[in-house]
């Protein structure tokens, strides 16, 4: 699935167009970053994810059947939760989801259909070329002191407090402080141009099969 810079570049993009409005952005930003953090719960398998990603109990046979079915749990749990006191993180959960689905359709299928289940070769390469995104997107500028001014909470029974504060100190302190560079070595399916491209397509995406639906 796509990583942090993907994310909040998608999110940014969203934001830009003025499709939706934002009351707190530190929350939509948090919100964006938020079903990942179930990666630091001390018990943490993959098997979780299908419960705080919304696709728990979901056959993945047929692509279009999952991608459907995934697509209907997320839209049904915005309109539920809509009116919640934490719509802007909420927003940007959600936003993160259809993404993730986006990435699932189009980015880590023909992936898996060329290479294989190799998640070293795809789980390498999309880390690269998340660091590059960094620089050269100025995270630490752009996204990093809306991040910090974000408060962690208890979203539901997906996600609670303990995992939020602990995927934005990784996030602020730990995974991006310990590279300085970006190495550049040979890419064999993805590259920071392609992967731009993908997340342009993918705020798209999201706009037009999710946003324009829920607004």
């Amino acid at each position: 699935m796509p990583y942090p810079m993907s994310h909040l570049y998608t999110a940014r993009k969203i934001l830009d167009s003025c499709i939706i409005r934002i009351n707190d952005l530190p929350q939509y930003y948090l919100g964006t970053l938020g079903p990942d953090a179930i990666h630091f719960r001390e018990d943490f398998n993959i098997i979780q994810k299908r419960t705080t990603h919304l696709y728990v109990g979901l056959e993945r046979e047929n692509l279009d059947i999952f991608i459907k079915n995934w697509f209907e749990n997320v839209v049904k749990f915005y309109k539920s939760y809509k009116l919640d006191k934490n719509h802007d993180f909420l927003l940007g959960y959600c936003i993160h989801l259809i993404g993730d689905i986006y990435n699932y359709q189009f980015i880590w299928t023909p992936f898996k259909n060329e290479f294989g289940r190799d998640n070293n070769i795809y789980q390498n390469e999309c880390k690269k070329i998340d660091l590059e995104m960094y620089c050269k997107e100025n995270a630490e500028t752009c996204f990093f002191p809306l991040i910090k001014q974000s408060k962690s909470i208890d979203f539901f029974d997906l996600i609670p407090k303990k995992e939020l504060d602990d995927i934005k100190n990784n996030i602020l302190n730990v995974q991006y402080k310990q590279y300085e560079t970006v190495e550049n070595g040979e890419s064999k399916f993805i590259t920071y141009d392609k992967m731009k491209g993908y997340n342009n397509d993918m705020s798209e995406y999201i706009k037009k099969e999710f946003i324009e639906l829920i607004g």
